[in-house]
């Protein structure tokens, strides 16, 4: 068997930390200073560990034996990709069929955004058909500018999110109301 070096091995376990980000503000804004593709690959990524986090939460197996876990979720494992985590979490009933829906949707724009050899953004007419199918009127209605595009994914990735980890059924109208009182009050601080 092969050893990875110890820098490798750091690199993958920093990029896998399973906690639930604790400053959603922080961590909204620094998605917002990304590219259009880089917001939807990062905030996506949030919703798949959020899931992976949830399903690791149950099987308390999982917890106790991180070499259990890799056989799970690594990458010749049970539940290696993105739609198998949220195939698992829909039969473990952890989240519904339409949240499942909505994260099929988020995965496949992640991947999109990921493997386009050419400009994908949020002026993209493809990109921009699949956000008002994810969004609908939940969260703005009528044409809006690019960067609006961008925060109501972040946004919904968010919703997402916190219904996975917390089990908040808040609409994503409501978390951005929540989002404007947190900015206001930061920014008077």
């Amino acid at each position: 068997m092969v050893t990875q070096p110890a820098y490798i091995k750091n690199l993958k376990n920093f990029s896998r930390d399973q906690n639930p980000p604790q400053d959603k503000v922080a961590l909204v804004d620094s998605i917002m200073k990304e590219s259009d593709r880089g917001a939807v690959i990062l905030s996506a990524t949030q919703v798949e560990d959020a899931l992976e986090w949830a399903i690791t939460a149950l099987l308390v197996g999982l917890r106790k034996d991180p070499r259990l876990r890799d056989k799970v979720f690594g990458q010749s494992g049970l539940a290696p990709s993105f739609s198998a985590k949220a195939d698992l979490a829909l039969a473990m009933d952890l989240i519904d069929a339409q949240i499942h829906a909505e994260i099929t949707l988020i995965r496949e724009m992640r991947n999109a955004c990921a493997h386009a050899r050419q400009a994908l953004h949020f002026h993209t007419p493809e990109l921009r058909a699949a956000s008002d199918k994810l969004f609908g009127d939940e969260i703005f209605s009528g044409p809006q500018e690019p960067i609006a595009y961008r925060f109501g994914f972040v946004l919904k990735c968010a919703q997402i999110q916190q219904r996975i980890y917390f089990q908040d059924t808040r609409s994503a109208a409501e978390m951005l109301e929540e989002m404007r009182q947190a900015v206001s009050k930061a920014r008077a601080e």
